[in-house]
């Protein structure tokens, strides 16, 4: 509701005002109609966004706000309401009257409880506003969630950071009823359970296949082959099951596993390892494919023989080069263990050009996309296996100008409200902007989001 206000220019209390039939003002619902009151003074003073706006005990805060006295202090304070939570931070606005602090919601904040954060000039008489941040849970590690006695599909989606949509489609013995009874077991976005013999991951917002792959031990290509019904890898939605192979040989041996697999130069990589020696000395050596290494890192394993180190990737790597990772243990006999990134580029700040020799697979990869993605986002290629030097395309990722309009070209692991966090605006603008998103928890890598 308060996001509806703002967008809308009224105060929230004029709004609730003008719904006498909402009885919980905290939870509205996909679909339901909203009044929205006319004559009312629209709000032109100060204003405040937090993203997220949902999150486990423990989530960080990001809180933003415009319009407050220049060069003022800003007490900034989250409350638990109908709870004794709380916690505090301060911030100084700028010479233009904003700012942007980060806020912890407390470890012990219950899942389900909703938090009042409140920015509130420490002047006398100084602007205060205020949004909501709802506190959800874990996704159960393995097994099902069972159905509490009130609970709803709506509650449980919220306490899960979820949609009714993806708990539907995750469990489609509901046939689309919203109606569950106590004692119900539920598959939840996020958790893996066991079904006719089958280990089944159930998808969550942001996942993609590499990364599900890398997670569950098994290599990409025999999760696809085990997934034969998903028609496009690069495209998997929450709520989908996901089938987890048993016939794959397990990894026993030392390997490692890199976060992301892709980026641009200048990214870190995360680089976590298994299976080596336990408490023992390793060397990660990072160069390009066939070279010498061009750097070299230490770490120790502990005594499980796992570690973590991070590297970053030379801002001087070139575009569309592979880089090899290497991990050694340094007594004489240990294992070695070896994944490779790929080197990819940032996405253009308007159209790209395309050059001689550029095919959309080059471009994918260049850009860390996929070709169903620049065939999304440009639907004015008629023929993908030919591009004309000077086109110009969208490229996932990108901001670009289309017939006078601000428009985000959205690239895989995107979601709306980090889009609107990202563009400074809130979601419910975002929302209104863009009516042709029938499902504002389900966008596509290459949809055009129009930026209001």
């Amino acid at each position: 509701m308060s996001g509806i206000a703002a967008a809308c220019g009224i105060p929230l209390a004029t709004l609730e005002q003008a719904n006498p039939q909402i009885q919980n003002y905290n939870l509205i619902y996909p679909g339901e109609v909203i009044n929205i009151p006319q004559g009312v003074i629209p709000i032109t003073g100060a204003a405040m966004a937090i993203s997220p706006a949902s999150g486990n005990p423990g989530s960080q805060v990001t809180v933003t706000g415009s319009n407050f006295p220049k060069s003022a202090t800003v007490n900034i304070t989250a409350s638990q309401q109908g709870g004794s939570g709380s916690a505090n931070t301060s911030t100084t606005t700028d010479s233009s009257g904003n700012f942007s602090a980060s806020l912890v919601i407390p470890n012990n904040a219950p899942a389900g409880s909703l938090w009042k954060i409140t920015a509130a000039a420490a002047t006398s008489g100084g602007p205060s506003v205020s949004a909501n941040f709802q506190v959800t849970e874990a996704a159960p590690t393995t097994g099902y969630y069972t159905v509490q006695s009130g609970d709803t599909l709506s509650s449980i989606a919220l306490k899960f950071n979820t949609t009714v949509n993806a708990l539907l489609r995750a469990n489609p013995n509901l046939n689309n009823s919203t109606t569950i009874t106590a004692g119900e077991q539920l598959a939840i976005p996020g958790s893996l359970i066991s079904e006719n013999g089958q280990t089944i991951y159930i998808v969550k917002q942001g996942d993609y296949l590499s990364a599900i792959a890398a997670a569950q031990g098994v290599s990409l290509s025999a999760l696809e082959q085990a997934n034969p019904n998903i028609a496009d890898y690069n495209l998997i939605i929450p709520g989908e099951r996901i089938v987890i192979p048993s016939s794959v040989i397990p990894i026993t041996g030392a390997q490692i596993t890199l976060t992301p697999l892709s980026g641009a130069a200048g990214s870190q990589v995360t680089i976590n390892g298994q299976n080596f020696t336990a408490n023992n000395a390793i060397t990660v050596s990072v160069g390009p494919q066939g070279q010498t290494a061009a750097f070299t890192l230490s770490a120790t394993t502990n005594s499980s023989g796992a570690f973590s180190v991070t590297a970053t990737i030379p801002s001087t790597a070139t575009q569309g080069s592979v880089w090899t990772i290497s991990a050694t243990t340094q007594t004489s006999g240990g294992p070695t263990a070896s994944a490779t990134f790929q080197v990819t580029s940032q996405a253009p700040t308007g159209l790209y050009t395309v050059q001689p020799g550029d095919t959309l697979s080059g471009l994918a990869l260049r850009f860390n996309s996929s070709v169903n993605a620049l065939l999304r986002a440009n639907p004015q290629i008629t023929n993908p296996n030919v591009l004309t030097v000077g086109q110009q395309l969208y490229i996932p990722g990108s901001l670009v100008t289309v017939n006078g309009q601000t428009v985000y070209v959205v690239k895989s692991g995107d979601y709306l409200s980090l889009i609107a966090a990202e563009q400074g605006v809130s979601l419910s603008a975002l929302e209104q902007a863009n009516p042709g998103i029938t499902d504002p928890n389900l966008i596509y890598a290459g949809e055009h989001v129009v930026i209001p």
